[in-house]
């Protein structure tokens, strides 16, 4: 038998996590498998690599911006970007502007510079690069910045 505390303790829990979820939860957000290469070439043709550097991927050649973006894809990490966290970036790349980065390079009028995907891209290709993007995150004891092989940010 649960004590008074006990259950008032689990009915709280239950309502702050079991019942409700908001709408912009990430609360059943799953995507299906993609395709990396698939992504890879998606990645490409969309021109990302204009704009960003990817670990450990010379075969993208090297960004053109002007000012250069300084915001690196992939490396290694403690924490792993989850497919709502990249999706987000994609789509709605103002969400969330690391302050990692000088504001003025990385945003235009407080928005980020990236461009507008969301008529660009379908759904599928979305998918595709998402899974691509996940092979060039790695798991490790300590984040690390990638060494770039031509400068880089």
């Amino acid at each position: 038998m649960l004590s008074g505390r006990t259950a008032v303790g689990l009915a709280l829990v239950v309502v702050m996590f079991g019942c409700t979820t908001e709408r912009k939860s990430a609360s059943g957000f799953r995507l299906p498998d993609g395709d990396p290469e698939r992504g890879a070439v998606v990645f490409a043709q969309m021109k990302c690599h204009t704009c960003h550097r990817v670990y450990e991927h010379e075969e993208f050649p090297e960004p053109t911006a002007d000012p250069s973006v300084p915001v690196a894809l992939g490396g290694r990490f403690v924490s792993l970007p989850s497919d709502g966290e990249l999706v987000t970036s994609i789509i709605n790349p103002s969400h969330k502007i690391s302050s990692r980065y000088a504001h003025a390079m990385v945003t235009t009028a407080g928005l980020s510079r990236m461009g507008d995907f969301t008529e660009a891209m379908s759904v599928r290709e979305l998918i595709d690069v998402v899974a691509f993007l996940h092979t060039v995150y790695a798991r490790s004891e300590a984040s690390t910045r990638p060494e770039w092989p031509h400068g880089g940010p």
